[in-house]
């Protein structure tokens, strides 16, 4: 007979005893709890199909993205596989985003939705992908409802730029139940089903690189494919495998994970979103990341403090990292010497901490010293330690099934509470950013996304207060000088504005956007002739930027250059034959040339494609006064 280890003893009398009956009120037990994981979540999270974008990309990936707008497209497909815009290679979020276009529109309230919807489909995933491989059925639900409400997930499924965040986790967890098929019978096809749905994962978001090392640990437990170890001295091989066998399977998706890694660091440093070590020494980076390790613990088993962005810290005391690494080291060293005992302990903190490594920081992309949602995948691996281990704890504490489940119940409440309070300060970018702001103190981003929130509001006096305050802090971001420049011109302080828009240029010479703007505002102050050049500064960066050229066309015009304007604007139309604008103003030049029946043509085109235009309405009426006249 074999002998039962303490972990299987304690499942089965949680989980398989008769006071916990397979059939509860007539319905299958799996079937309520999967029932409420539903309303559980939804419960939660339905208040974001209210909630706004927020003014962090949000806008580029979705309203002003012009090929997320068109919804689905053959145009916007093979745009989403060849395109490293925010600075990824993510073709299949890009499509989930087209695809919500196609079948919704533009309002946010329903990308939110769809994030909520794929947050709630991993949920269920991770309930039956433990309860079939462990058997613990009350376990697995508890690992699934930390994972559907706890509030360092908030980030992931409240903010549509993070849908690439759920959108992989739903494939990641697809992965494993096809895997653990595949275990089972050992078929080619299900190999290949697993290799495909890991491919579409890490096209979602390249955090899937580390799924091949997690699938070893899953070999280990609960699958018990390993040959050696707790396994043998217990009699639980009902699937062995050499240990070459589990190496030479796991090659083709380290091979794929290897190269969809390289392919993101190209996209990364394409964008020069990748911090080289002269500005972010290694040393530096090693002591954060053993400060983050700890840090995520700290904000899951205490998540007060949540915010969007936590700004790297001008100093990290040597006390922090070395207390930190040991920490991490004891709890390691625990999770080996425990492993005959409790093999779930192994799984969980390596788990937790390989999912974790390709977003710590030793590669350093973005300004965040840590991300709460870098935590969606890796705090499974902390939810299974709490969930075995704690009912493995109170069982030799002798505490009463009872007893357990109201504590796991006050603790979901207790977290769900917290996840809608977290929660609202979604709703838009001014509550977030606001809060962002009380929460980290001086953090000259927050403080620019604060006023684009409030310039977006009409707030413009308000929204200048900002972009001065994270010039205060950062005096040389040009990203802020530029903002204020254009709440200058839009307040008409024209003279300001191109004060500031010269400041942003000496940080940031090149940028196109600050050069238009820069132009527009010494054309409108009567220095044309200075515009003209600024104009051509831009162009250099954006030769066929429709509307930059129709700005440069117009100072043209104001400068008597006529000809050269209509050059323009003709180009400007072979670029955008919609471009309304563009035809409008060749009819003002014509007419004003004595050109009447040209110039009614592009009035014409101008109706054609702006019924309402009332320039062109005008221009048509003028021109069929000066005719009759004629004839008169």
């Amino acid at each position: 007979m074999q002998k039962e280890t303490s972990t299987e003893r304690i499942t089965s009398s949680l989980d398989r005893g008769k006071s916990s009956p397979e059939i509860l009120l007539g319905v299958p037990r799996e079937a309520l709890i999967a029932l409420f994981l539903i309303f559980f979540t939804l419960f939660v999270y339905y208040p974001v199909a209210g909630y706004d974008y927020i003014d962090l990309d949000d806008d580029a990936y979705t309203f002003q993205n012009e090929q997320v707008r068109k919804g689905i497209s053959l145009e916007g497909v093979q745009w989403a596989f060849r395109t490293f815009e925010m600075a990824n290679w993510h073709p299949l979020t890009w499509l989930s985003y087209m695809t919500d276009v196609t079948l919704f529109g533009l309002h946010p309230g329903t990308f939110h939705l769809v994030n909520v919807a794929y947050h709630l489909a991993t949920t269920l995933l991770i309930f039956l992908l433990l309860r079939q491989t462990t058997g613990a059925v009350w376990r697995s639900a508890f690992v699934a409802a930390l994972f559907a409400v706890h509030p360092l997930h908030v980030e992931s499924v409240a903010w549509i730029s993070e849908r690439k965040d759920v959108l992989s986790t739903f494939f990641w967890m697809l992965c494993m139940l096809v895997y653990v098929r595949y275990t089972k019978h050992r078929n080619l096809g299900m190999f290949c089903g697993a290799a495909l749905l890991f491919i579409l994962g890490l096209a979602a978001k390249p955090m899937l690189v580390t799924l091949p090392i997690v699938l070893f640990l899953f070999d280990y437990w609960p699958l018990g494919r390993f040959p050696i170890d707790y396994h043998a001295k217990n009699g639980l091989l009902a699937n062995p495998v050499s240990i070459k066998c589990l190496v030479l399977e796991k090659i083709p998706l380290l091979i794929i994970s290897t190269a969809l890694g390289l392919v993101t660091l190209a996209a990364q440093k394409s964008f020069m979103a990748v911090q080289t070590l002269e500005m972010l020494p290694m040393v530096t980076r090693v002591a954060n990341a053993l400060v983050s390790y700890t840090g995520y613990l700290v904000k899951m088993a205490w998540p007060v403090s949540l915010t969007v962005l936590y700004p790297y810290p001008d100093y990290i005391p040597v006390t922090h990292a070395v207390s930190s690494f040991f920490f991490i080291a004891a709890l390691t060293t625990l999770a080996i010497i425990w492993r005959h005992r409790a093999p779930y302990l192994i799984f969980g903190w390596f788990w937790y901490l390989i999912t974790l490594l390709p977003v710590i920081g030793l590669v350093q992309a973005g300004n965040q010293a840590m991300a709460d949602r870098y935590t969606y995948v890796p705090l499974i691996g902390i939810f299974v330690m709490i969930s075995w281990g704690i009912p493995d704890l109170f069982y030799r504490w002798q505490v009463s099934r009872k007893a357990l489940a109201i504590i796991a119940l006050a603790s979901l409440s207790a977290l769900a509470l917290t996840t809608r309070h977290q929660l609202h300060y979604w709703q838009d970018s001014v509550i977030l950013f606001r809060h962002t702001i009380a929460v980290t103190g001086d953090n000259y981003l927050v403080q620019n996304n604060l006023g684009v929130g409030y310039e977006k509001q009409g707030r413009l006096h308000a929204a200048a207060e900002h972009y001065r305050e994270a010039l205060r802090i950062r005096p040389g971001f040009s990203v802020a000088r530029f903002n204020l420049g254009n709440v200058y011109q839009q307040l008409g302080q024209l003279d300001d504005a191109i004060e500031e828009y010269l400041l942003a240029l000496e940080s940031n010479p090149r940028n196109p956007e600050t050069l238009n703007n820069l132009a527009k505002a010494l054309v409108e102050t009567g220095h044309i002739t200075e515009g003209l050049a600024y104009f051509r500064q831009a162009l250099e960066a954006l030769p066929g930027d429709s509307g930059l050229l129709s700005n440069y066309a117009a100072a043209l015009v104001n400068d008597g250059q006529y000809a050269e304007a209509i050059a323009v604007y003709e180009k400007v139309i072979r670029l955008q034959p919609g471009f309304a604008r563009a035809h409008l103003h060749l009819g003002v030049i014509h007419e004003r040339q004595g050109l009447l029946l040209k110039a009614g043509e592009y009035y014409d085109a101008t109706l054609r494609l702006s019924p309402d235009n009332l320039q062109a309405q005008a221009g048509k009426q003028r021109i069929k006064a000066v005719l009759k006249g004629r004839q008169d």
